[in-house]
């Protein structure tokens, strides 16, 4: 499919209303818009999570015709400005109004120029899915473990080559604030497992088969913390490197969700 560009801006110019009162004021002269100013803003602001060409890295990938989250122009541009709260997505409230158009109008672009695809034979993946014990962790659909992040949308947020990467070094792609903990009471007992919330007194932890705790740090004998570690087992030697590439294609097709 040919992208055009007077198309995006066609859908972008008739937002003309502020997205916040505090936006900086547009120059006294106009700015045209263009998808060539928007990547220069995209490449010193957003690449490094979004990859160069909104492939995705840490950061969900931008080249679907409809965002997850911004499904309305007017939606994208409050989510570049403001943020997601709880999540990776940060502010840029530094930006002017000028910027915020034009990185909007390049995210808008980057739908017709990259169609994520792998090889991998998805129906052998979803095989491979649940042979794994992926399922026992992870929740697609509303069925599954509670340890590891929904897939029931992966597709929608990573591209093939982070699924694989992820499958072969889990504790590489870990996202922020994740955070593997085992804690000790004085009595003895051990759980290992995810941090939910920590603060000087408490810390909560949700275990493998999805069981939650908490615990008084006063009744702690040993609380340690294992940063850049994952409970998710790395596949590379388990699966091969096929299988992995099956995995990953089935992986890419979960993009509706129920």
């Amino acid at each position: 499919m040919t992208f055009r560009t007077t198309h995006v801006f066609a859908l972008l110019a008739p937002i003309l209303i502020p997205v916040q009162a505090s936006l900086a004021q547009a120059p006294a002269k106009p700015v045209a818009l263009s998808v060539e100013a928007g990547a220069q803003v995209f490449a010193a602001n957003c690449a490094r999570c979004h990859g160069a060409k909104g492939e995705g890295t840490t950061g969900p990938a931008l080249t679907f015709p409809k965002l997850q989250r911004a499904g309305t122009d007017d939606l994208l541009l409050r989510i570049i400005y403001f943020g997601i709260g709880g999540t990776e997505m940060p502010s840029h409230l530094g930006f002017t109004e000028i910027e915020l158009k034009q990185v909007a109008l390049y995210v808008r672009s980057l739908a017709a120029k990259i169609e994520p695809v792998g090889p991998g034979n998805p129906f052998s993946g979803d095989r491979i899915y649940r042979a794994a014990g992926c399922n026992k962790c992870h929740t697609m659909d509303g069925s599954g473990g509670l340890m590891g992040p929904d897939l029931s949308q992966v597709g929608l947020r990573r591209n093939p080559a982070f699924l694989r990467a992820a499958l072969v070094e889990p504790g590489s792609f870990l996202p922020e604030g994740f955070l593997l903990v085992r804690a000790v009471t004085k009595d003895g007992k051990a759980v290992a497992g995810i941090r939910l919330s920590e603060d000087t007194f408490s810390i909560r932890l949700r275990s493998a088969p999805g069981s939650l705790y908490g615990f008084w740090k006063e009744d702690l004998k040993d609380l340690q913390r294992e940063p850049g570690k994952s409970p998710m087992p790395s596949y590379k030697g388990t699966l091969t490197d096929a299988q992995i590439d099956d995995l990953g294609a089935y992986l890419m097709t979960r993009k509706e969700g129920k």
